[in-house]
């Protein structure tokens, strides 16, 4: 009985789909890692084919790049089948502009990437939060009040600061603010009275901050004696 030889394994289709969601959204592995609550370097080897991608973690993948796993699935039984026809031109109207001012593309590379550097002529505040949120460390930023009144930010809150805003994003908070790097804004999950979705644009971004962890102390090379006449604990038979 003759078999039919597979060029890839079954699964790459969807790993390739989950790559591309996963640049379009402009997350990074850690980052995305961080938001799932996922060990980066499993994250990283599953996406790349070279570990078992298990059930429970694509439906986590799913969920946080809003992805319908049942669609997904049938989207790439039919893509095994026949190719996608051809889309006529749409009649559609253009969507409308964005509410947020347009800034530079990001750079492509992500930062935990080998080949990533940063750009200078980019979206800087983007990339110093990117950074600090795959460091794993406290971020502390200044907003322009002018530019939040649309952002989801409670007007009460806006009222206390004239000019500038200050947010602090502490490390171990990282994860329920659910950072996300939209092309003209930040998206996260800010905490005052309640919970607020929020979406902070670049333009009102004036100072960005990142906190080193506190290095740890490491023992004296050569410790000091004990000085004389102090007590010790002696075993006796």
């Amino acid at each position: 009985m003759a078999t039919r030889a597979s060029s890839s394994r079954p699964s790459e289709p969807l790993l390739v789909l989950l790559r591309d969601r996963i640049r379009e959204k402009g997350l990074t592995t850690s980052e995305l890692a961080l938001r799932c609550g996922l060990d980066r370097a499993s994250l990283k080897r599953e996406l790349a084919g070279t570990e078992a991608l298990t059930v429970d973690n694509f439906i986590v993948l799913a969920q946080a790049l809003d992805l319908d796993p049942a669609g997904l699935a049938q989207a790439d039984s039919a893509a095994a089948v026949t190719p996608a026809p051809e889309e006529p031109p749409s009649a559609e109207p253009p969507p409308p502009a964005s509410r947020f001012a347009v800034l530079p593309d990001p750079a492509p590379a992500a930062p935990d990437d080998e080949s990533w550097e940063p750009d200078p002529s980019g979206n800087v505040a983007l990339q110093a939060l990117r950074v600090g949120f795959a460091l794993a460390v406290d971020i502390f930023v200044h907003l322009d009040v002018r530019h939040l009144r649309e952002s989801g930010i409670p007007a009460e809150v806006l009222a206390r600061y004239p000019e500038l805003l200050p947010l602090r994003f502490p490390v171990k908070f990282h994860r329920h603010h659910k950072p996300r790097f939209e092309k003209d804004y930040f998206g996260c999950v800010l905490s005052f009275d309640r919970l607020y979705p929020c979406e902070l644009p670049w333009t009102a971004f004036r100072q960005v901050e990142l906190t080193l962890p506190a290095a740890s102390a490491s023992p004296p090379a050569n410790p000091a004696p004990e000085p004389p006449g102090r007590p010790v604990l002696r075993v006796v038979k």
